[in-house]
C-alpha cells in the first residue's frame, strides 16, 4: 500500500493505466436471490459423512495453563487453602 495515497498496489496500477481515479464497485445483491425465510436447508442424509474432520490441538497446554492461572488467583487472597475443587467436562453428540 503505498503511504502518500492509501491506494492499494491494484489501484495504483489501474490508475496509471487508466489515467483515473479507480472507483469502489458497488455490488448488492438482488432480493430474488435472498433465500425465502420459509425455506430450509435440509442436507441429504450421509452427504457430510466422512468430510467433516474435527481435529483439538493444544487442549493439554490451555488446560495446565488455566489451572496455573486459576491457582495463582486464589493464591493472592487467602492461599491455596481455599482453592475450590473444580472439573471442567465437555461432550460432543
Amino acid at each position: 500500500m503505498e503511504n502518500k495515497f492509501k491506494l492499494t498496489r491494484r489501484e495504483a496500477v489501474t490508475r496509471f493505466a487508466t489515467g483515473k481515479n479507480p472507483k469502489k464497485i458497488k455490488y448488492i445483491r438482488p432480493r430474488e436471490y435472498f433465500a425465502k425465510p420459509s425455506s430450509q436447508y435440509y442436507p441429504k442424509p450421509g452427504s457430510s459423512e466422512g468430510k467433516i474432520e474435527t481435529k483439538i490441538i493444544g487442549v493439554k497446554r490451555v488446560d495446565d495453563a488455566f489451572a496455573k492461572m486459576m491457582k495463582a488467583i486464589f493464591s493472592i487472597g487467602d492461599g491455596m487453602a481455599n482453592i475450590p475443587n473444580v472439573t471442567v467436562t465437555r461432550t460432543f453428540k
